[in-house]
């Protein structure tokens, strides 16, 4: 890992996360190549930015593409933080060839625990959209149309609505609940 910036001030930082020609780490999982971190300001600063992206990166060899974009936008209508999460070229390539295509513009409204050192207690409201296409080649736009509510403490998002929609196929809606930290969504 290389920490760059510039001699007289602590921003812009580019993190380079450099795994060279491969290695085995956590869980056995290899990697390859690198990822590059830009960060151009604190977290809580309103416009500060940080961007990832891969430079020739394998996942256990599966090739990972895209520019992943967060952006403290500031303070909303309730006072609190929103960070603005824009993915764009997102793609997975498989060993066999086949792809996986993903892009998606959300927006984070956290409503606990933004400037904790505790991020147990992270809550936020997400909303917006994604398209891309799966493994088969399917276009899919997936919309939220009711926030979804994220608790760090649970595994699943614990209510909001999202519609999906795919090429040849009537549109549904998954419902994840009430509030309730379970594995239960209709």
């Amino acid at each position: 890992i290389t920490i760059t910036r510039p001699p007289s001030a602590p921003w812009p930082k580019i993190v380079t996360v450099d795994y060279g020609a491969g290695c085995t780490g956590f869980n056995d999982a290899t990697r390859s190549g690198k990822i590059i971190i830009e960060v151009t300001g604190p977290r809580a600063e309103t416009g500060s930015k940080i961007t990832v992206t891969f430079n020739n990166y394998f996942f256990n060899g599966i090739k990972v593409e895209g520019t992943k974009v967060f952006e403290n936008a500031g303070l909303n209508n309730n006072q609190n933080p929103v960070i603005s999460i824009i993915l764009t070229g997102g793609k997975l390539t498989l060993p066999d060839g086949k792809t996986i295509e993903r892009s998606f513009n959300h927006q984070r409204e956290w409503t606990v625990g933004f400037l904790t050192k505790n991020i147990w207690d992270d809550e936020c409201l997400v909303t917006g959209t994604a398209t891309g296409k799966n493994i088969n080649g399917v276009a899919y736009t997936n919309t939220i149309m009711t926030a979804l509510h994220w608790k760090r403490v649970c595994k699943f998002i614990v209510s909001g609505v999202v519609k999906i929609e795919r090429e040849g196929l009537e549109a549904i809606e998954l419902n994840y609940g009430t509030g309730d930290c379970d594995a239960k969504a209709v």
